[in-house]
């Protein structure tokens, strides 16, 4: 039965990404049929996808298509588009009719409206995102500082630590920039990171120092990004299992507590934890469980089949997983974070400050593939999450749009402000030329991000590694705890499971 309703989510889900992604193509589309039918504009077609049409309806003037390539769309408006751009749409077997293009301020509005369509169903989602309830399942009392992305550990004697980052630092910047999440400190510290090292401004959430740091930054044998190595991130402990005749159920200590502190000193760390016990004093925990803390004091025995002390649990990481498109709650700071987003990355890629960040930034550049697999992950994740995501990825399709570029919408304004401007069209050469030319870069792009999106979903779905959590496992145990039965004290005394919890 559950073998059953997994399947079914996952079809689900799958009908749930190939719906709003083509619902996304079509919003904008739908803006540039919209605006140029309202304007007295011909359009003899309209597709979802491009190339060979799999489908076709005729509608008035306008055949409707589904087109077997179903990355994109378009609607043929032979007087904004009077090349017709043939590389890219339709058939290639049936030629749009020659018109005169139209005249220059109604083919602005034309080419805006696509992008206008997607601000304005962004708009509609995020207002529905700030109206759903936070979904999380981790009390506000234990939560970790806001405004930050918080170091839970640092692997003593290594660059990192002497460099000054320390456990309990809350990164606010990076390189100049603000962070709030782990991917935003990620992304800043593989995009802006220079000559080996990235400048990490912190403040500590145990003593509140303040500090900007030079901290080194590595890219690892096999690994595509610039990263802060010997580093954890700051975990909420909760206890999984409490295992019968143990120390730790002889105190009190329950399945589900959340390890607050410990000594005196809140725990952020597996790391700290084990520590703690390997030293076999006594320790004097805080828990919260129920709404309250609860003070309790636990002595660890040593265990002779694994030479170290244990207390007889095991806990795992209950995990605040905000993600990027999650972050803020009002509508106008939704929409603000997202076009924050891809303004950092469009500036690192046409205006980069250091040598190699470009080819970094590209490096780490994703196509449709990985959208539509990160879809897919917010489907399964959560309903708010999922529409968070459209959300972004329509702010992003809009402001992409308005590049620039030949045939963006951005090119096609260009095209018409010359006209407006100069009182004749550019000639139709080197329209055709310019159009085309970028076509076959667009094309080429596409290429390129999608070898990156295949690198990276296989890194996701087959990597042989085990996660970076799992890796990081204090005293690691090398068989599996089996405690399905009476949970009485096993030999694998202590092991991790990471959860994830909430958005």
């Amino acid at each position: 039965m559950n073998i059953l309703v997994t399947i079914l989510l996952v079809i689900l889900g799958i009908v749930a990404v190939l719906f709003f992604f083509g619902f996304t193509i079509f919003i904008h589309e739908f803006g540039h049929f919209l605006a140029g039918k309202l304007l007295g504009l011909k359009a003899p077609i309209f597709s979802i996808g491009f190339g060979p049409s799999i489908f076709k309806k005729k509608f008035g003037e306008t055949e409707f298509r589904i087109s077997v390539i179903p990355l994109g769309g378009y609607v043929s408006l032979p007087e904004l588009d009077p090349t017709g751009m043939e590389i890219i749409q339709g058939d290639g077997k049936e030629k749009v009719e020659e018109v005169k293009p139209a005249i220059w301020w109604k083919r602005i509005i034309v080419a805006a409206a696509g992008p206008l369509g997607n601000v304005l169903f962004a708009i509609v989602l995020a207002y529905i995102v700030a109206a759903c309830p936070v979904q999380s399942n981790i009390p506000k009392e234990v939560r970790l500082p806001q405004g930050g992305y918080t170091i839970g550990y640092v692997e003593p004697n290594t660059d990192v630590a002497e460099s000054g980052l320390r456990a309990g630092d809350v990164v606010h910047e990076v390189n100049g920039r603000s962070v709030e999440l782990f991917s935003e400190f990620m992304q800043e510290v593989h995009i802006g990171s220079v000559n080996g090292y990235a400048t990490v401004c912190v403040s500590n959430m145990f003593d509140g120092a303040e500090a900007c740091l030079r901290v080194p930054v590595e890219k690892l044998e096999g690994e595509k990004y610039f990263s802060i190595k010997h580093t954890l991130p700051a975990q909420i402990l909760i206890l999984k299992s409490v295992f019968t005749n143990s120390p730790a159920e002889s105190v009190g200590l329950k399945e589900m507590d959340y390890i607050f502190m410990a000594n005196g000193k809140r725990i952020i760390s597996g790391e700290v934890l084990s520590a703690l016990i390997e030293k076999g004093d006594s320790i004097n925990f805080t828990v919260y469980r129920d709404g309250n803390f609860i003070d309790l004091t636990v002595t660890p025995e040593y265990n002779e089949e694994h030479k170290r002390n244990l207390i007889g649990i095991s806990y795992g990481y209950a995990i605040d997983n905000v993600k990027q498109w999650t972050k803020y709650r009002k509508p106008w700071d939704q929409l603000k974070g997202d076009a924050q987003s891809i303004f950092r990355i469009l500036d690192s890629l046409f205006t980069p400050k250091e040598k190699g960040e470009a080819s970094r930034t590209a490096g780490a550049l994703g196509g449709p593939i990985s959208i539509i697999t990160v879809m897919w992950f917010n489907v399964v994740s959560g309903f708010v999450s999922f529409l968070a995501f459209i959300r972004f990825l329509n702010i992003n399709l809009a402001i992409l749009n308005l590049l620039p570029i030949p045939i963006l919408d951005g090119g096609h304004i260009i095209f018409a402000l010359w006209r407006g401007i100069f009182g004749r069209e550019l000639p139709e050469k080197v329209i055709t030329i310019l159009c085309n030319g970028f076509a076959m870069l667009l094309i080429a792009f596409f290429i390129f991000v999608s070898c990156n999106d295949v690198i990276n979903v296989k890194d996701v779905f087959f990597s042989k590694n085990e996660p970076a959590e799992e890796q990081a496992q204090p005293d690691p145990i090398e068989e599996p705890v089996d405690n399905s039965s009476e949970k009485e004290l096993p030999e694998n005394e202590e092991y991790v499971e990471v959860i994830e919890e909430g958005e």
